[in-house]
């Protein structure tokens, strides 16, 4: 079953009415976790994302929200909501299995990177990339939820994934999750995080970040996780992943 098939013609049409829309308006656009469809409202492209329940409670959603609108406040671009009829920004419909959380997005300006070819970023890119995420770990510390909280990382060991025999990656792994267990947790070192700024997951307009798209795994978290997740992508997803000197390459110029 396509992502597109598991949102029932009734829920979308319980959706449209809540944003005033027709239902032919919709036009499928993808989705992974969530669905998504673009429709067209005062000349603008506006996004309709359904999350169902069992993905993210209504609560987890609404805090997702509220922190984009307060970083949007603090002049972190971001991918900006839109109320619904009913003025609000998530709304739930659906019953039982059947219940999804829909929040709407305006269409980013800009364009994404070419996400395989890290060669084609240009160095201007990368460092405003860093200091975007920067300016949003700065505007997190002062962050209060209004109600509804993201939830906490907590990472877990599983040793039944590693052979028995492999005595030394076992005692390696162990001895990491202990070191990040005891890492500090202060204003400056933790806090609320996107948790996966991959390029595709903004928009550049120029050389700048023009928006942060997919809030959907924000959570509490170190700040250094957020670079480091930066960094994973491209030197083991992409074309880099085969050249040792080319992934030196790409980290040295991520620094500068």
């Amino acid at each position: 079953m396509s992502m597109e098939d598991t949102v029932s013609k009734a829920n979308q049409e319980l959706a449209c009415e809540r944003y005033g829309l027709a239902t032919e308006e919709l036009s499928f656009a993808g989705g992974m976790e969530n669905a998504v469809y673009s429709y067209q409202k005062g000349g603008k492209t506006v996004f309709l994302r359904f999350g169902h329940s069992s993905h993210m409670t209504f609560d987890l959603v609404t805090a997702e929200i509220d922190w984009v609108v307060y970083l949007l406040d603090k002049n972190v671009p971001a991918v900006k909501p839109v109320k619904s009829e009913n003025g609000i920004y998530v709304e739930r419909i659906g019953m039982g299995k059947d219940s999804y959380n829909v929040v709407a997005f305006e269409k980013a300006e800009g364009e994404q990177l070419d996400f395989g070819n890290p060669k084609s970023w240009n160095d201007a890119v990368v460092r405003n990339w860093g200091r975007t995420i920067g300016r949003m770990h700065s505007a997190s510390k002062d962050y209060k939820p209004k109600s509804a909280r993201r939830y906490e990382f907590r990472p877990e060991l599983d040793l039944s994934l590693i052979r028995r025999e492999d005595k030394k990656v076992r005692e390696k792994i162990s001895d990491l999750f202990r070191r990040m267990h005891e890492l500090p947790k202060g204003r400056d070192e933790y806090g609320l995080v996107h948790s996966d700024i991959h390029v595709g997951n903004f928009f550049v307009k120029g050389d700048r970040i023009s928006a942060i798209l997919d809030f959907d795994r924000a959570c509490y978290k170190w700040f250094i996780s957020e670079i480091a997740i930066a960094l994973y992508y491209p030197l083991y997803v992409t074309t880099l992943r085969n050249n040792a000197d080319e992934q030196r390459d790409f980290a040295s110029k991520s620094r500068r």
